[in-house]
């Protein structure tokens, strides 16, 4: 029997939520058609169950005020920008999108908050990141939303008592000035910021299984920059063996809302990645077909 690691990407009610569950809550950040298919990875857990060597599930977890929290920028007017705002190198240089701190620990120093901004921008198109985009507050600390969806938590519930395993958590987003959609560490990287560092232990976690099962939300952002990070890094290990035992769900990965009159489309990011991970090696297939 092969060894099969299961990676459910932030399956968390501000995700998940979609309001029409008993107490009627709505996640801050809700993607269509998360909560049916975290349905389907509930099943996938309940129907494989001891087939499944390990559960890995990440919980974004963000500060009230960190970096990509509308309520933490202001624009020229002295308001906050709504949610899904796009902020460039230019928008932080000619002072449009002023962020609230006073300073920011960067790389071993202390810099004020728009020589941050500058460089920090400049760094995600360096690193061929996306734009800096401000979200809703959502998986704050502590809060309901960044709990895990419970349907997902029951069949989690019903692994751990059928295997006497452990839950494999991995938090990500504890650097406040740092996007971190990867479960393998933020946008940028610094020397100086172990926070920023590559999550080695759990690639080669991962890595030391036989199948690797991929799910999560959103497939736009957080699923696609997390594999995609890890493929990265055993290309640079020259490692081909990982990408071939990659599984992606196209059931299980739904991405954020196309948002209207945007000149980008989350839903084509979702699609694009898919088709990358097809064309480097990996499976795309769906819950129902998936046999261990």
């Amino acid at each position: 029997m092969s060894s099969i690691a299961l990676v459910v990407i932030d399956g968390q009610n501000d995700f998940c939520a979609n309001g029409s569950e008993s107490d009627g809550k709505k996640g801050a950040l809700s993607v269509d058609g998360a909560s049916r298919e975290a349905n389907a990875v509930a099943d996938l857990v309940l129907r494989l169950g001891s087939d499944i060597s390990s559960i890995t599930a990440t919980m974004d977890s963000h500060q009230r005020n960190d970096c990509s929290i509308h309520t933490t920028w202001k624009d020229n007017q002295g308001g906050n920008p709504p949610p899904f705002t796009i902020i460039s190198h230019d928008d932080i240089k000619e002072d449009r999108y002023v962020p609230l701190w006073e300073s920011v620990p960067w790389d071993g120093k202390l810099i004020s908050s728009k020589e941050w901004g500058l460089i920090y921008t400049k760094a995600l198109k360096d690193n061929d990141r996306p734009q800096l985009c401000l979200w809703p507050v959502h998986c704050q600390v502590g809060t309901w939303g960044n709990n895990i969806y419970p349907v997902l938590h029951n069949a989690y519930d019903s692994w751990c008592n059928k295997t006497t395993k452990f839950i494999n958590y991995v938090v990500k987003g504890e650097f406040p000035y740092a996007e971190c959609y990867s479960a393998f560490g933020p946008d940028i990287p610094l020397a100086n910021q172990h926070e920023t560092s590559f999550n080695k232990q759990l690639y080669l976690h991962l890595l030391n299984h036989d199948k690797i099962l991929w799910t999560g939300w959103a497939g736009s952002h957080c699923l696609r920059f997390s594999a995609l990070d890890a493929i990265k890094h055993s290309q640079a290990c020259k490692d081909s063996s990982f990408v071939n035992k990659c599984i992606f769900f196209e059931d299980a990965c739904a991405p954020v809302t196309d948002i209207p009159g945007a000149s980008y489309k989350f839903t084509e990011w979702r699609r694009d990645f898919l088709n990358e991970v097809a064309n480097l090696g990996a499976t795309v297939t769906n819950t129902r077909d998936f046999k261990p």
